[in-house]
């Protein structure tokens, strides 16, 4: 019996290799590149552009004119990673806040910084000034994280913007402590999103050693721990750890 070949909307997968093509090559690209890698037609090439971009599955900036992958792609593969990576970190998240009297929560990447993925609050509750969906400065523990492991994804464009507005100071102190974070990979903050609250994170990374997130641990001051010694410190790390091996 000859199989009964399937139909398929071929503009449609002349899209999706398109914005396959752009994928792989992890970084931003001009029009002109997409369209001698991609060996469309210039009128062709612009329409695919401009439907992304209004679609969000791609993002062009501005001054630099390039493009790369927008919020929508990222949104819709968190909602396919979410059956896996949720319920395996979910019993994990849990232990520890019951362990820690700690609230946690996970950081995943977007193009406007890290973005919350999930939050576990202790029984009594703490008001951490966030929200799933909430993206969180670079000037926080898990905006340190993102920005000392940036390699692999695009957040490039946030951390310019984010230091647009801090002290010279403060960037070369932030400069200098990114180091000691990637050695530790661990750091804790006071949070500037609500007062008497602090934090601190660790990373998680894939099979290649990049950052796919972020933990952190949110709780009053005095219950955050400042060096990475500390039992809770280690417990996150160890955390950090164990989770990883589930995105190898």
């Amino acid at each position: 019996m000859v199989e009964k070949k399937q139909r398929i909307i071929q503009s449609l997968q002349t899209g999706l290799g398109l914005l396959e093509m752009i994928a792989k090559e992890r970084r931003p690209m001009n029009f002109t590149e997409i369209q001698q890698l991609s060996n469309m037609t210039k009128s062709n090439t612009h329409k695919y552009l401009m439907t992304f971009i209004q679609s969000g599955f791609l993002y062009r900036d501005p001054v630099t004119n390039t493009y790369k992958l927008g919020n929508k792609l990222i949104e819709i593969g968190n909602i396919a990673q979410r059956d896996t990576s949720i319920e395996i970190v979910d019993p994990y998240m849990k232990a520890f806040t019951e362990e820690t009297g700690l609230t946690a929560l996970i950081a995943i990447p977007s193009l406007d910084g890290p973005l919350i993925k999930e939050i576990w609050s202790v029984t009594y509750g703490i008001d951490i000034g966030a929200q799933n969906g909430t993206t969180l400065p670079l000037v926080s523990s898990t905006g340190f994280i993102f920005y000392a492991f940036k390699e692999g994804i695009q957040i490039n464009n946030w951390i310019e913007q984010s230091f647009k507005i801090l002290s010279y100071q403060t960037q070369q102190a932030i400069v200098h402590e990114i180091e000691q974070v990637k050695e530790q990979l661990f750091v804790a903050k006071t949070e500037p999103l609500i007062e008497h609250i602090s934090s601190c994170s660790v990373p998680l990374f894939n099979f290649k050693s990049e950052l796919v997130a972020a933990i952190t641990a949110v709780g009053f001051k005095n219950l955050i721990p400042n060096d990475y010694h500390h039992p809770t410190a280690q417990k996150m790390i160890m955390l950090s750890q164990q989770l990883s091996n589930y995105f190898k």
